[in-house]
């Protein structure tokens, strides 16, 4: 999502006032002028001007790359490089110029120096009280205002997201909306004229069929049109985003007689919506812009938060620690099942007595069962199953475990898109397996 030489340009800044403070600190404390440059002045030959180019080269370490950079940001056509380019060559010139500023304690020296050495320490001399008169304030602020540009990835577990924010966003939790809860995630440009939001509506009774999402989808801009007036819809069309039901949309609300361009993507995963937004005057050129800000934007697998109490079956002497945002489903379908844990968009997490079902079974028989399953680095069996009824393809993570001659499967099942948000989850509550003899 970033701007060629976006990152570049606050890094060459930073050097610029690592050798502004630098070449203060050699201006304001004693030192001695370098031979090199001192044997050029006396006796200029190419000798001493390769080293006197060699010492300018070696002063100027902060400052070099800091043009390359800019010109970097320039070539990519980045507005912002060409101030950077044009700060770092005088910056440049003044560091230079000051290492031909005599020592402190030579002034005596300083009498008998021939005229092109006392141009050159005239010269330096002014460019020295140039410097001096930039103050620790002014350099704060300019180095606070580059890294102000610089765009923040945001991370929440909880939500499982990632995406990089012009700022800060705030965070705002809105419950019971219509048997529903709203998280919000919003921050604005730092001209406070571009608004960017991520939208979790998480529903009661999740949208999960094809046809519920593609209806939900198809009334969600016509739902924003009825709070403005005088809107103009630009674009609504239906795509796969990130593999999901999708709806991008743009459309221009007029307020107070300024046009405001609405940009928004909004996509069903397991079962609730998640919207992306970008809120301006069309006038205005937001930076990130929509599309990049939508580029940053990242599904993460969900935090893995276990129940604090264990889950006991008093027959095995089993016990593990349930994931918190599941609920033990009652109804068994065969007796083998010790329990089922799920949570309302359809992801699970089984315990089966395979012995009650196989009791003349061994684990090598068991994994056999298993012919297209791969295993991951950490030994856990990982199958993909297609289910007729829905269409779809589903994710069975396996681990098999032996326990006093029964062998007992622990099984995480969830639909193939959005399996990688509870893998995590289910990994963890299989390893807090134990048993109670």
């Amino acid at each position: 999502m970033k701007t060629p030489g976006k990152f570049l340009i606050p890094i060459g800044w930073i050097l610029i006032v690592l050798s502004v403070l630098a070449t203060i600190g050699m201006i304001q404390g004693s030192r001695q002028r370098d031979p090199s440059i001192e044997a050029f002045l006396n006796h200029p030959d190419s000798l001493s001007l390769g080293g006197t180019i060699g010492v300018i080269i070696g002063t100027n370490l902060l400052t070099i790359p800091a043009i390359l950079f800019g010109i970097y940001a320039v070539l990519r056509k980045n507005p912002k490089g060409k101030r950077l380019v044009i700060t770092s060559i005088i910056l440049f010139f003044i560091v230079a110029g000051v290492q031909f500023v005599p020592s402190s304690n030579s002034s005596a020296e300083s009498q008998s120096q021939p005229t092109g050495q006392y141009d050159a320490k005239i010269m330096a001399e002014e460019l020295s009280q140039t410097l001096e008169g930039i103050s620790k304030e002014n350099i704060t602020k300019e180095l606070i205002d580059k890294l102000n540009d610089v765009p923040i990835k945001y991370t929440s577990l909880s939500d499982g997201f990632a995406v990089y924010f012009p700022s800060t966003p705030q965070k705002n939790t809105i419950k019971n909306v219509m048997g529903s809860t709203v998280k919000n995630y919003q921050s604005v440009s730092q001209d406070e004229l571009v608004q960017y939001n991520v939208f979790f509506h998480y529903f009661d009774k999740k949208i999960l069929s094809d046809k519920s999402q593609e209806a939900f989808l198809g009334s969600h801009l016509a739902g924003r049109l009825l709070i403005s007036k005088n809107s103009r819809v630009i674009t609504n069309n239906k795509l796969i985003f990130r593999g999901f039901n999708a709806r991008n949309y743009e459309y221009i609300d007029v307020v107070e007689g300024i046009e405001i361009l609405h940009e928004g993507i909004i996509f069903i995963l397991d079962g609730d919506s998640v919207s992306l937004t970008c809120v301006y005057p069309k006038a205005v050129e937001p930076q990130p812009s929509f599309d990049e800000f939508v580029k940053s934007f990242e599904l993460l697998p969900l935090e893995a938060r276990l129940s604090g109490e264990y889950w006991k079956d008093f027959s095995t002497g089993l016990m593990f620690r349930p994931p918190i945002d599941m609920h033990e489903r009652e109804k068994k379908s065969r007796k083998s099942i010790i329990v089922t844990f799920v949570n309302k968009a359809g992801h699970s997490l089984s315990i089966i007595n395979v012995t009650a079902d196989y009791p003349s079974f061994k684990l090598s028989d068991i994994k056999k069962e298993f012919p297209q399953a791969t295993k991951d680095s950490e030994g856990f069996l990982v199958n993909t199953i297609h289910n007729s009824t829905s269409n779809m393809d589903f994710i069975q993570l396996v681990k098999l475990l032996e326990h006093k001659n029964n062998i007992f499967m622990f099984q995480g099942y969830a639909p193939k898109q959005s399996f990688f948000r509870s893998e995590r989850i289910f990994k963890k509550s299989m390893n807090t397996v134990t048993f109670e003899d």
